[in-house]
């Protein structure tokens, strides 16, 4: 355990598959609790045989995952120092290629968000090709359209129009990724692109010090809904769009993706209406 420490202390460890799902305990069928995605860092917390278990540096949540899906760096990566260009991908799934050749076939997809080093992005603007360092060393090459180096935080106001290029992208318990949210992931993503970084797990972000209670006639689009059994048993979560309606993600109603919904329509948890629904806003 203390050599395990130690390393913590020395290398840098990021994630080198497009998506790892991160599970309560270290066992293939256990459940899901979140996600880590491509070049995010995470922290090393312990080892079992072939699990991992990490903490996601952005919110802190903890899961464990196959051990093969992290690769340890002796320097930082992607750490928006200046010193290496970034760039971040806004397609909602990637390919990344280890040639500047499309017919050769991606050698992964990435997802949404995903920064990434780049090697000199901006001098060669005519060309459709921008050349990547990977967390793992090697080089590899991404379409200039499915990435940007313009990365800049929208006001509360745009959280809108915004959101609504996320309608039907698909549920994926646990998921924190544009290959699929569930509800607490898909808000904790759109409250990132106005540059908060609110707490992963639902119960978190309903009880969140930065944010403060409010009335159902008082919410204004951007503001955030949370339902459940009771205060102390949040279940779901979406956000506030004006005229009663709300975008989210779950798979009730028999339609598991991101859409729009009527206040007015009960929303179900399976055994019946949820019972407890509270209003947030940003303080």
């Amino acid at each position: 355990m203390l050599s395990l420490l130690v390393a913590s202390f020395l290398t840098f460890s990021y994630v080198q598959v497009p998506v790892v799902t991160m599970r309560e305990t270290p066992y293939e069928f256990s459940k899901a609790v979140s996600q880590a995605i491509f070049a995010e860092e995470v922290v090393v917390l312990e080892t079992d045989a072939e699990w991992t278990k990490i903490e996601t540096k952005e919110d802190g949540c903890k899961g464990w995952i196959s051990s093969d899906a992290i690769v340890d760096r002796d320097i930082a990566y992607a750490d928006c120092s200046c010193i290496t260009p970034l760039v971040e991908v806004t397609s909602f799934a990637a390919p990344v290629y280890d040639r500047q050749d499309t017919s050769s076939g991606a050698i992964f997809i990435l997802p949404f968000e995903c920064r990434l080093e780049a090697i000199d992005p901006f001098n060669e603007p005519d060309c459709s090709w921008i050349t990547l360092n990977l967390p793992d060393g090697k080089q590899a090459y991404i379409q200039r359209g499915d990435v940007t180096c313009e990365m800049y935080a929208i006001t509360k106001e745009e959280l809108f129009e915004y959101s609504k290029r996320f309608l039907h992208l698909p549920f994926t318990p646990g998921g924190r990724s544009s290959f699929g949210y569930d509800s607490s992931g898909f808000v904790q993503m759109l409250y990132r692109h106005i540059g908060l970084a609110i707490p992963r797990r639902i119960q978190d972000q309903c009880d969140w010090e930065g944010f403060e209670k409010i009335s159902l006639d008082q919410c204004e689009s951007g503001d955030l809904i949370f339902w459940g059994r009771s205060a102390s048993e949040i279940q779901h979560v979406g956000m506030y769009l004006g005229d009663k309606r709300f975008i989210h993600i779950t798979t009730k109603e028999n339609q598991p993706w991101v859409r729009i919904s009527d206040l007015d329509t009960p929303l179900y948890n399976g055994k019946g209406e949820w019972p407890f629904r509270t209003m947030r806003r940003v303080r």
